[in-house]
């Protein structure tokens, strides 16, 4: 992101976002570093990001998708995309993946969790899509019993696979169990949870090749 849209990006968030127009109140009319940018407080921006009356919005909720956190905390976050800045966000990741390790021709089984507004199966999808080279998407899903996506995997041949590290974990722990490997496998792409060293070594132990 250049200066420029850096400074349009903050022109416009102080225009047309409650939030962000307190909370830029006292800087000068024209900004272009994130340095001079104040830090936002999480507690102050969920507060005001509310499903009815959003002061962190910057125009009404009528185009638009709705995504929301798992709730482990037992208040569950919602974000809000147009299709533009979706395309942006999965065109920018899809560029990240090449840089993580995702090469012409992959063939990628997609393991996150679809539905009850969860992101990551279709962001994954969407940005591998939009990934500046040719793969091959397979959209199984985290949700997907291990008795249909192994042998899903085996026969279409997976070479990444991107899921949870519990998912991940749970798909090494059968695949050791039945000492049946997925030699095609070459590339674990995790996300949403930490990676632990114990998981760590059970996957690097799982019948692949490598893991990021």
């Amino acid at each position: 992101m250049s200066a420029q849209q850096l400074s349009d990006l903050i022109r416009f968030a102080r225009h047309n976002s409650p939030f962000y127009r307190d909370l830029y109140a006292s800087l000068p009319s024209s900004v272009d570093r994130l340095t001079d940018l104040p830090v936002v407080d999480q507690k102050s921006f969920w507060a005001a990001n509310t499903l009815h009356d959003s002061r962190v919005l910057t125009g009404p909720l009528s185009e638009a998708t709705v995504y929301k956190t798992g709730g482990t905390t037992g208040s569950p976050k919602f974000s809000v995309y147009t299709r533009d800045e979706w395309r942006t966000f999965v065109t920018t990741f899809g560029q990240g993946l090449v840089d993580t390790g995702l090469r012409p021709g992959h063939r990628v089984a997609d393991l996150f969790y679809a539905g009850e507004l969860y992101a990551s199966f279709l962001f994954v999808l969407d940005s591998l899509a939009h990934a500046p080279v040719d793969n091959v998407r397979l959209p199984i899903g985290g949700g997907a019993p291990l008795e249909s996506t192994i042998p899903t995997l085996r026969d279409l041949a997976a070479q990444v696979l991107a899921g949870t590290p519990t998912t991940l974990c749970r798909l090494a722990e059968q695949v050791l169990a039945s000492a049946v490997p997925l030699d095609s496998v070459e590339l674990l792409l995790f996300g949403g949870e930490a990676l632990f060293d114990d998981q760590r070594r059970l996957l690097a132990t799982a019948s692949w090749a490598s893991w990021v």
